[in-house]
């Protein structure tokens, strides 16, 4: 299925979280480390991460922020075209229309881009794979969203993804490069790849 991202960052009680939008109405904290068993339990990998492109004492203000976002709870769709759906700046999340939503990739660039800092152009490519990539989803939302959302998903078959080591590659390039065109964060993904095989 791919990789999968989200935002390593520590609370005021010291604590290290991951935040991440794990699938449909799965807006998940985990406590990093319990986080890294799993992965490496599941999958056999190991937890990697990379230091945000804002500055250092932007990333403090940012972790709080982030902790922020969980309240209320936000029931976030996971959908292959985000159409409307996104943060505002103090946190809360906007529903788009029936079908839209994110994936873990479009959720980091999202919270940035609420946040006044968006990561990514609007320019992303289509690309062959990306066919194969919406039908798996389309069948394992099966089940685990309304058929509304599902069948208005299927109409998104096709879509431009946003790959999670491509917002990555984007999110770690420093804050006056963003926010990145779909080459740029191509060739930055590619080293990503390649630092992690």
């Amino acid at each position: 299925m791919g990789r999968h991202a989200g935002f390593l960052y520590r609370r005021d009680d010291g604590s290290v979280r991951v935040l991440h939008l794990a699938f449909h109405h799965s807006l998940r904290d985990d406590q990093a480390d319990q986080w890294d068993a799993t992965i490496r339990a599941r999958f056999g990998a190991d937890l990697r991460w990379a230091d945000l492109g804002l500055p250092d004492d932007s990333r403090v203000v940012f972790a709080a922020h982030l902790s922020q976002l969980l309240l209320g709870n936000p029931q976030i769709p996971y959908g292959l075209d985000a159409g409307g759906t996104a943060f505002t700046p103090d946190g809360r999340f906007v529903r788009g229309p029936v079908g839209k939503g994110l994936t873990c990739a479009t959720f980091i660039a999202a919270v940035l881009a609420g946040y006044g800092h968006p990561v990514v152009m609007d320019n992303w490519q289509p690309r062959p794979e990306d066919q194969a990539w919406g039908e798996q989803i389309l069948a394992m939302l099966e089940g685990r969203a309304s058929q509304e959302h599902i069948d208005a998903v299927r109409a998104d078959i096709g879509a431009s993804r946003y790959r999670p080591e491509e917002v990555v590659g984007a999110a770690v390039s420093p804050l006056p490069e963003w926010p990145l065109s779909f080459p740029d964060a191509i060739a930055l993904a590619e080293q990503i790849v390649q630092e992690l095989a």
